[in-house]
């Protein structure tokens, strides 16, 4: 067997070659796995903060679709949502001042007509104490 430089460097690059393959493929398989790992935890939150959503629970859904946003940043839909609970909770704030305004002028108002109603009772029973 003839033994020359031209055949140890032929052998060598092979290795090397094959080595690198295989540790390519590796990292591939490895990004791959944990990509595919990110995105079923993403997958999750969603489906977790959706159902929230829908019950109503913006806080809690918030936060979680903020998470999924960390984890994939270009990803638009858990940022629409949270812009969404935004304006759901602002709504929710003028409901609610609007409401308890309407609540203290109806409050208001029963009272000056229950004061009303009590004096002109009080002045029935007065004028029939008198009459006798």
């Amino acid at each position: 067997m003839n033994i020359n430089s031209e055949n140890i460097d032929r052998e060598l690059t092979n290795e090397v070659n094959d080595s690198l393959t295989e540790k390519k493929s590796e990292l591939f398989f490895n990004l791959s796995y944990q990509e595919y790992e990110k995105v079923q935890k993403y997958i999750d939150l969603i489906k977790k903060a959706n159902l929230l959503f829908k019950e109503r629970k913006y806080e809690e859904a918030r936060n979680i679709y903020k998470e999924a946003s960390d984890l994939f940043p270009k990803y638009p839909y858990p940022k629409n949502q949270i812009v969404k609970i935004f304006d759901r909770l602002q709504r929710k704030k003028t409901r609610s001042k609007n409401k308890s305004n309407k609540r203290n002028i109806i409050s208001k108002s029963l009272k000056k007509d229950f004061k009303w109603e009590f004096e002109d009772v009080l002045s029935a029973e007065f004028l029939d104490n008198n009459d006798d």
